[in-house]
């Protein structure tokens, strides 16, 4: 019993920085691309996957920032200093 409990909380502190990074991500993603989304794809909003077929299908007309997320790379961030 104790080694499935140990085993299952390992599983889980592997797990939950993963699940961040994705939330992050979608959280890049939408940040970058929602103007986009309302100017081009707006009749096919809720359903997210209308919206990501439209956005793609409209990648010459998006913003730069989107463009990227589109092609799988990240924006880029402001530096400070």
């Amino acid at each position: 019993m104790r080694a499935t409990l140990a085993m299952g909380l390992t599983i889980a502190m592997f797990a939950l920085p993963s699940i961040g990074h994705a939330q992050s991500e979608e959280a890049d993603q939408k940040q970058a691309c929602m103007g986009d989304a309302f100017r081009y794809c707006a009749s096919s909003i809720p359903d997210r996957q209308l919206v990501g077929r439209c956005l793609v299908s409209n990648r010459d007309q998006l913003t730069q920032a989107c463009r990227t997320m589109i092609d799988g790379g990240k924006p880029a961030r402001a530096k400070k200093g």
